[in-house]
């Protein structure tokens, strides 16, 4: 037998078979044994989760010396809300617990209100269900829901057991994928519900380092607006650098459509350094704009025996 060929399939299934395991991994479970809703039996470290319910709140219930969790109450909602820490987000894969019903109600999954797989119906015996299908791109906030609908018997109460979610957890850089509007101008906002690609104030991008960075690679990026708030740099001793011809503006609100709309005193937009300089430039230009900012904590650098540029330090620029 050639050797050289079995060494090559072999390390061909080993690849195959640590991509396979990598996609399909539980990012999510709880067998609830501990009946404690809130201590998950395992979670991915880039995520927190929360359960609740509509209808009723979530108790303890044993079925055959099981612990799961239980609602009772007619056509009720399990809820669990996944906070996605920032720079990271999911894909499920699939999603699989057991159920039973006192009524044989009707479930249906849902993942930020759309329908995950079909519906199915919960009977008197506690058995697994899993439904299959691929959604990507979950950021920020992740809102799983299993509907149950009941029939018309007193019994309205179900109950969950072993609850996983398998898939993957990325990271992705939101600055890579920064989009301006159609007049160039990319929107920040630190209090933003749900940050986005920066092409809207209901889409804003939620740092400021994440626009500079954008506006350095994306020409198409004219105007950075930016509402009030505190914005720190990157990382310790990183200013925010600012790009040839582009304007940085802030002291906005949040949902203004023209600069004279600002209210720069009510809506201080203050530039925090960590180290170093908060703000940096090389080759800026006349057309290079930086206006409506605070900007505070910078220490600048030794040069001469003094510390200079603490503020901003601008160099070949005019």
């Amino acid at each position: 037998m050639n050797t050289q060929l079995l060494r090559s399939v072999f390390t061909l299934f080993c690849a195959l078979l640590v991509a396979t395991s990598a996609y399909s991994a539980a990012i999510y479970n709880h067998n609830f044994n501990n009946k404690n809703f809130s201590a998950h039996t395992s979670i991915n470290s880039n995520m927190t989760a929360v359960w609740s319910g509509i209808g009723d709140t979530p108790y303890s219930r044993d079925d055959g010396g099981t612990p799961g969790m239980a609602l009772y109450a007619h056509n009720h909602v399990y809820v669990l809300t996944i906070t996605m820490k920032e720079r990271f987000q999911a894909e499920i894969t699939s999603i699989s617990f057991r159920r039973f019903s006192g009524d044989n109600a009707t479930m249906q999954i849902k993942i930020n209100e759309a329908n995950y797989g079909s519906s199915f119906t919960a009977t008197n015996s506690l058995t697994t269900i899993t439904r299959t299908a691929t959604v990507s791109k979950l950021r920020n906030r992740i809102v799983i829901k299993i509907a149950v609908t009941n029939g018309n018997t007193v019994n309205n109460y179900s109950h969950i057991d072993d609850f996983t979610i398998n898939g993957t957890v990325s990271g992705y850089d939101p600055a890579a994928e920064a989009t301006p509007d159609g007049n160039g101008i990319l929107y920040v906002d630190a209090n933003v519900n749900t940050p986005g690609d920066g092409s809207s104030w209901n889409k804003a991008l939620k740092r400021v380092y994440y626009a500079t960075r954008a506006a350095a690679a994306e020409s198409a990026i004219k105007q950075v607006w930016v509402a009030g708030g505190t914005y720190e740099t990157e990382e310790d001793n990183t200013p925010f650098t600012l790009t040839d011809g582009v304007a940085y503006y802030g002291g906005f609100y949040g949902g203004e459509s023209d600069l004279r709309e600002r209210e720069i005193a009510y809506n201080q937009t203050i530039l925090k350094g960590r180290g170093g300089h908060v703000i940096a430039a090389s080759g800026a230009g006349a057309s290079t704009r930086l206006d409506g900012f605070l900007v505070s904590d910078g220490t600048g650098l030794e040069a001469g025996g003094t510390r200079q540029g603490g503020g901003m330090h601008l160099s070949n620029s005019s």
